[in-house]
């Protein structure tokens, strides 16, 4: 349970982190933060079956995409602490 708990906290705090730093960058480097919602469209489209678009953002619209976007977002960033933890251990 231990691991479970760093491996959530860990993950999410670092992507939390990343998050800020694409708010912040705009005004000081102006750089747009990513679109999360792009990610939800192109796992959406996953489910019918369409793996591979030219261009994602001319694809249509898929219902709840900012939501599964930024979802998986933040399991990626969990799935790479457990990744972290697991081979380096709880105390790295």
């Amino acid at each position: 349970m231990e691991y479970l708990t760093f491996a959530l906290i860990t993950g999410v705090g670092a992507t939390a982190v990343m998050d800020l730093w694409g708010i912040v960058r705009r005004p000081l480097l102006g750089i747009a933060p990513p679109d999360y919602g792009l990610v939800g469209r192109w796992i959406g489209h996953m489910r019918r079956g369409r793996f591979r678009h030219d261009s994602i953002a001319a694809a249509p619209p898929v219902r709840g995409e900012h939501l599964i976007g930024w979802t998986a977002h933040y399991l990626t960033g969990i799935a790479f602490a457990a990744t972290l933890l697991a081979t380096a251990g709880i105390g790295w």
